[in-house]
């Protein structure tokens, strides 16, 4: 079983053990008592990644949908009003979505949090873009 956290990286569990990865790989024992490498294949933007046993790759689950892609990425639209702010808090926001669609949550709870986490981003700005301001003036 392959588990993906909200901010780790993909692990490999095998038999309720994680098992130890270097370089992007592991090794296992196959049925036949063989070693053989697994690869962890990142996809840009893509939360889960595949799995290449020897030859063969396998698609853990299915890529992200394009509306998927754009409802994470809403936070970025801070970019446009908050400059390098925006764009951090923006970014961090998107990053989290695409950890969260990544999840096994359920479709609705996907769309929920993710929406939370956008909102937590765009009162942040609001709260640390008034704060700057003030303290702007101030000085």
């Amino acid at each position: 079983m392959v588990r993906s956290g909200l901010v780790a990286d993909a692990a490999l569990w095998v038999d309720g053990a994680q098992v130890k990865k270097t370089k992007g790989s592991c090794f296992l024992v196959d049925n036949l008592g063989r070693s053989v490498e697994v690869r962890f294949k990142a996809r840009p933007f893509d939360p889960l990644p595949r799995l290449q046993i020897g030859n063969e790759t396998i698609q853990l689950k299915a890529p992200l949908k394009a509306y998927e892609y754009l409802w994470a990425a809403l936070p970025l639209t801070l970019i446009l009003v908050g400059g390098m702010l925006g764009g951090a808090l923006g970014g961090a926001a998107a990053f989290l979505n695409l950890r969260v669609f990544g999840t096994s949550c359920s479709y609705g709870l996907k769309y929920v949090i993710t929406a939370a986490i956008s909102v937590v981003a765009f009162v942040s700005f609001l709260i640390l873009a008034a704060v700057i301001a003030t303290v702007l003036k101030l000085g």
